[in-house]
């Protein structure tokens, strides 16, 4: 027998997961299932690395979102997981990027309004799990039945038939929303309105052990030392169990309650049939590793890109090498290089990045081309780059060859203090469904690793600075490694040894390693081919500065 998990948080649900998609993906191959949804919160953060770890462990992948919601006069419904439909050349896909897209239009914390939500499911693209910490599933947890259906009832007049299935989580908590009782009732509620019903676990973490990063977690998400929480984990059931603990789970939850013969095995099968409509195909669903070309018309080109591109190359070669020995030699480079662009079908790729260069220079301000990019006489006829790669020995190859199928980044470095202009001329001219803006996602240092874990010891700000200053070129999972072999750091040692709370911030700080504070606000506009179907804004475009110098990389 095989469990599918369909509600799982992996490490990029900012300081709520704690475990990598690689991670998770690999135990549910272990345990011998056959199937992983990654749902994080208000984003699709880790889709990738989740689709790739499961190809790489040889399961299946589905995909959701864990989304706020509100209704048409801005009253919250409480949170719900929303489900991408496979076997639909990449709808059910585009339709949850949408429905993330949207939530982060709201002006202050990601939601989605409901009628919203209803329209991108339409098509029968996306399941709503409706859950213990949904509307429906806060009432179940005051034991308000009736107000639960009054509340079910208005979520199936607005949502279309088909796309609603109550969720049933338990993780045998004494109380409250992991509490048997709740779980019980939610199942009751599906078969008083006929509905489906899946059985889910909610997924925190990998394994026991790691509740207690998740307990890191909630401290540093609600900015409160680990005492003072209000609602911490109450135990560490919010794991990735194997199919015959969750068949335990399923059991207790139907027998404490009254519900008729065969409901386990219903409640079970109704699990299996959704992981069977929600499991993504990563080329035909996703796109994974196909590159999509701008297409020719939204940048100026009617005939051929190819053509096209061949035609400005060669001006440029003619124009930047005039009365210079390098010319043949240039000519030849670009034939070389072109051929390479040619076998890839990258032609509208570089026009776009030339055409995005133009505009901004159109509006004055200074371009310049950074990173394995420079070293293409390509980009230098195409005024990309204005340093000249022949005299300064640098190869094309590092930037881009017949081996790597995968688009190159083509950074443009621009003045930061027009970056909005820039934003908003890229937005104009491309189109908003073509222009999306992203974020880099880093991983704790051992310096701001042990910040966090201090404050949520509640170890003062001062003492926690006076530590964090000694603490570098090593990993976060190297802290007490580090301070055994470091002289340095003998200090330090002395003091973890003597203080039972600096000992729990050593351990603490190495559980955070490698995992994904929140997002840094260093957004950048990447331009793509076709409508931006499936794209999702995790950000807005208004935060941030890196160096005096905004990025725009071109992908």
């Amino acid at each position: 027998m095989s469990f599918p998990h369909l509600h799982v948080s992996s490490a990029y649900s900012t300081h709520y997961g704690v475990t990598m998609p690689e991670t998770l993906a690999d135990q549910v191959q272990a345990q011998g299932d056959d199937f992983l949804a990654v749902t994080d919160r208000d984003g699709l953060y880790g889709a990738i690395k989740h689709f790739r770890a499961c190809t790489a462990a040889g399961i299946r992948a589905g995909l959701g979102a864990e989304l706020a919601v509100h209704d048409d006069e801005h009253r919250p419904l409480g949170r719900v997981v929303v489900l991408a439909h496979g076997g639909m050349a990449g709808r059910g896909y585009a339709a949850l990027c949408r429905a993330v897209s949207h939530a982060h239009t709201h002006p202050r914390t990601p939601s989605i309004s409901r009628s919203r939500l209803a329209s991108l499911a339409a098509l029968r693209t996306l399941t709503v799990l409706l859950g213990p910490v949904s509307d429906i599933g806060q009432a179940l947890t005051m034991s308000d039945s009736p107000t639960a259906r009054t509340r079910l009832t208005a979520w199936s007049r607005v949502m279309p038939e088909g796309s609603i299935t109550l969720e049933v989580v338990c993780h045998l908590t004494p109380s409250g929303p992991g509490s048997v009782g709740p779980a019980t009732r939610m199942l009751g509620l599906a078969e008083w309105a006929m509905l489906p019903a899946v059985l889910t676990n909610a997924v925190r973490y990998g394994t026991p052990g790691e509740a207690v990063t998740a307990d890191l977690a909630d401290s540093t998400r609600a900015l409160t030392p680990l005492a003072e929480l209000d609602t911490p984990q109450s135990n560490g059931q919010a794991w990735l169990k194997p199919d015959t603990l969750m068949s335990q789970v399923g059991r207790m939850v139907v027998d404490v309650g009254s519900h008729p013969p065969g409901t386990l095995p219903r409640l079970l099968a109704d699990t299996a049939a959704l992981a069977d409509r929600c499991t993504l195909d990563p080329v035909t669903d996703i796109g994974l590793g196909r590159p999509r070309m701008p297409e020719a018309a939204i940048i100026g080109i009617t005939g051929d890109p190819h053509t096209e591109l061949w035609a400005r190359a060669r001006h440029g070669v003619d124009e930047r090498y005039t009365n210079s020995p390098l010319l043949a030699e240039a000519h030849a480079a670009l034939a070389h290089e072109m051929a390479t662009v040619h076998q890839l079908g990258f032609a509208s790729y570089f026009l776009t990045v030339a055409k995005a260069c133009d505009l901004m220079r159109n509006m004055g301000v200074r371009v310049q081309a950074r990173g394995s990019g420079v070293g293409s006489v390509l980009n230098y006829a195409l005024h990309t780059s204005v340093v000249e790669p022949i005299s300064n020995n640098l190869i094309w190859e590092r930037f881009l060859s017949p081996e790597r199928q995968t688009l190159p980044d083509i950074d443009i470095d621009v003045e930061a203090h027009r970056r909005h202009d820039i934003y908003r001329e890229l937005f104009r001219a491309f189109g908003a469904e073509r222009v999306s803006l992203m974020s880099m996602t880093n991983t704790y240092r051992s310096r701001g690793a042990v910040r966090d874990a201090g404050r949520a010891l509640g170890i003062p700000d001062t003492d926690i600075s006076a530590i964090a200053k000694q603490l570098w070129r090593f990993n976060a999972r190297d802290f007490r490694t580090a301070l055994e072999e470091k002289p340095e750091l003998a200090e330090i040692a002395a003091e973890v040894q003597r203080s039972q709370q600096l000992d729990m911030l050593v351990g603490l700080t190495e559980r955070l390693d490698r995992l994904p504070p929140p997002p840094p606000p260093h957004l950048r506009p990447p331009l793509r081919g076709d409508p931006l179907r499936r794209i999702a804004a995790g950000s807005h475009p208004g935060a941030g500065l890196r160096d005096g110098i905004a990025h725009v990389p071109v992908r």
